[in-house]
């Protein structure tokens, strides 16, 4: 047979390789065939009979597509549903299973079945101890474990022993409270704040059950107000001036505590304008900041503030200044204030300037005098507006409760006895009637304050005169209109003191041994005695200081013994810190007195002469009421005796 008329597999690839790779005759496309629906064949998706399988087979090819899928999403909605359902019933049984052993279980721990009690006062003075008496009572089935309260205190609140130690909380450790069983503690604290301000303390408890690692907490809190402060604050100062004019502040602070108040400090905010001139005491830091210290309950500590003050006719200007307890991180900074006050002042267009003068000094501050001196002063005017004046009246007004109305004198004015005035018009000087633009002019006037006798003492002695000016002049309007202007001083009594040294032989508290008169070579002892006195007013800070001779022996006997003397061995100064002298110290009550023992071994040199046994004494202190820093000096104490039984010559033989 032809092997071309039966080709065999090889030479049909072959021929085909042929066709492919022919550059002469490409092949010759091939008709595409179509698929027939008949020719789909459905897979089983499970090993199924035949006729199962030829069932599910009709019903598939029976039910669209988009229905299949529709009814599959259906039995997955439900099977969720199902289970979701489940899942929410499951929830709310166990929240009410844990709701029931959590507050109405019969061995569990409610906090509604614990009461936290606070007995206490609902006001204390700021500075007095707060006293808080905390129960805590178990009224559960099942004890408190390991029960802790905490009192969280207010800001400002202090340690009771301890004032200038701050407290912010104490724990108080409770242990196990059984069942109905109340377990009580207290806390004490010294609340410190503005008066009327409300301190609020927190009380928290904090506890275990059996069987639980879990800390639980249950808390009161309790209000307590402020009744007073510690320390009260007032400024005093003029109502009114004219621009550019000096102003005078003073503030005053007052101890209310029943305790000391320590480490109290004052500062002050100033307004816009205000020029700071002095101060008296200087200010601690800047020019507003005073370290008052500690406050003795009823203690009075004041301070002055002067300067200028600008601004427009008619503004308010406000001076603010407050009182409290000195932060320990900032010094110069109040940790809890007590109170604050405030003097608002209106600034005046002055039409007249007026000066008082007295004893030749200007300004507005006080003027200390000695006890029955003769005061003189002066009033300086000049109009200050670029319009003349008209029927401008002067007036001069005396009061105090030292002032003598029968001992006033004035140049160029009429006194008016009846209301202690002194009147200067135009009937008195022709110049009052019309006083133009920057025309000026002085009156001067004098008067005696009372003499003060330190048997019939006189608290705060003090003179007042208060200088006011009205005048006419045209408005803008060619209306007539009366304007007025003012200003105030005082004439305060400054007190005296008084020292006065005496050397004893036979008198006093120690026993004295030697010759009388002292002999050469030969030891006698004495007793040296200070006396101090004060007339009128309180003296404060008041020191002592003398120095014993080097040939002196100090043998240091004293008399009280408790007198806070320091002697220095080395270069024989004596210092006695007296502190306060009363008003009337040696006048209405027996004066302040420091004796010590001292012994002499004269040389032959010293033959024929009274020989000196202490230097003279300065005594220092401040007025409290005037604020001047008096002083008076002793003679010096030698061998002569006085007001002793021994009446003998001091003169060494």
């Amino acid at each position: 047979m032809d092997p071309r008329q039966h080709p065999s597999e090889d030479s049909g690839v072959e021929t085909l390789k042929q066709r492919l790779y022919s550059r002469t005759d490409p092949p010759a496309p091939r008709p595409r065939r179509s698929l027939r629906p008949d020719d789909h064949r459905e897979v089983p998706e499970s090993w199924l009979d035949k006729e199962e399988a030829a069932e599910n087979a009709v019903q598939r090819s029976a039910t669209p597509p988009a229905q299949q899928r529709a009814r599959r999403l259906r039995e997955l909605s439900n099977v969720f549903t199902v289970l979701l359902g489940f899942s929410f019933v499951f929830f709310l049984a166990s929240a009410g299973i844990a709701a029931y052993f959590f507050w109405g279980g019969a061995n569990v721990v409610s906090p509604n079945n614990i009461d936290i009690e606070i007995h206490g006062p609902l006001s204390v003075p700021g500075g007095d101890a707060l006293t808080l008496q905390l129960g805590v009572v178990n009224r559960n089935a099942v004890p408190l474990e390991a029960a802790v309260l905490t009192v969280e205190l207010p800001e400002g609140a202090r340690e009771a022993g301890n004032v200038a130690e701050p407290l912010t909380r104490v724990r108080e450790h409770l242990g196990v409270i059984n069942p109905g069983e109340r377990k009580k503690t207290s806390v004490q604290a010294v609340l410190l704040g503005e008066e009327g301000a409300a301190k609020r303390v927190r009380v928290v408890l904090e506890y275990r059950v059996r069987d639980s690692n879990a800390v639980f907490v249950k808390e009161r809190t309790y209000e307590v107000v402020v009744s007073s402060a510690p320390v009260s604050l007032t400024v005093d100062t003029l109502k009114e001036i004219s621009a550019g004019q000096e102003i005078t502040l003073r503030v005053k602070a007052v101890a209310n505590a029943a305790t000391p108040v320590k480490n109290v400090l004052i500062t002050g905010d100033y307004p816009f304008g205000f020029q700071f001139k002095d101060a008296n005491p200087p200010p601690a830091a800047g020019n507003n900041v005073w370290r008052v210290g500690d406050l003795a309950p009823g203690e009075v500590r004041e301070l002055e503030v002067r300067g200028t003050l600008t601004g427009q006719d008619t503004e308010e200007r406000i001076f603010r200044f407050a009182v409290g307890v000195e932060d320990e991180k900032s010094p110069t900074e109040i940790a809890a204030v007590f109170q604050q006050a405030e003097a608002p002042v209106v600034i005046k267009r002055p039409f007249l300037d007026l000066q008082l003068v007295l004893e030749g000094a200007a300004g507005t501050g006080d003027v200390v005098i000695e006890n029955g001196r003769t005061v003189r002063g002066a009033v300086r005017w000049k109009n200050t507006l670029p319009d003349p004046l008209h029927e401008v009246e002067i007036t001069a007004t005396l009061k105090g409760n030292i002032f003598n109305r029968a001992a006033v004198e004035a140049d160029d004015g009429f006194y008016r006895s009846q209301d202690h005035t002194i009147l200067w018009n135009s009937q008195t000087a022709r110049e009052l009637a019309r006083v133009e633009p920057s025309e000026s002019g002085v009156f001067s006037f004098s008067f005696t304050p009372f003499a003060l006798d330190p048997r019939n003492p006189v608290v705060n002695p003090e003179v007042v005169v208060e200088v006011s000016a009205k005048g006419r002049r045209l408005s803008e309007r060619d209306v007539p209109e009366i304007i007025e202007a003012s200003v105030q001083r005082k004439v305060i009594v400054a007190s005296r003191l008084f020292l006065v040294g005496e050397t004893l032989y036979d008198e006093g508290p120690f026993e004295n041994t030697g010759p009388v008169p002292p002999r050469a070579e030969e030891r006698t002892t004495y007793t040296l005695v200070l006396n101090v006195a004060n007339s009128t007013n309180e003296v404060r800070d008041a020191k002592l200081v003398t120095r014993v001779p080097w040939y002196v022996e100090w043998l240091g006997n004293l008399s009280p013994e408790n007198a806070a003397v320091r002697f220095n061995k080395v270069t024989g100064e004596l210092v006695w810190d007296i502190g306060t002298i009363p008003a009337g110290t040696g006048y209405t009550a027996p004066p302040l007195q420091l004796m010590f023992q001292v012994a002499l071994e004269p040389s032959l040199s010293q033959r024929g002469s009274a020989v000196r046994l202490l230097e003279a004494q300065s005594l220092r202190g401040v007025d409290a009421y005037t604020g001047v820093v008096l002083q008076t000096e002793g003679a010096p104490l030698t061998t002569t005796l006085t007001n002793d039984a021994t009446d003998e010559s001091g003169v060494v033989r």
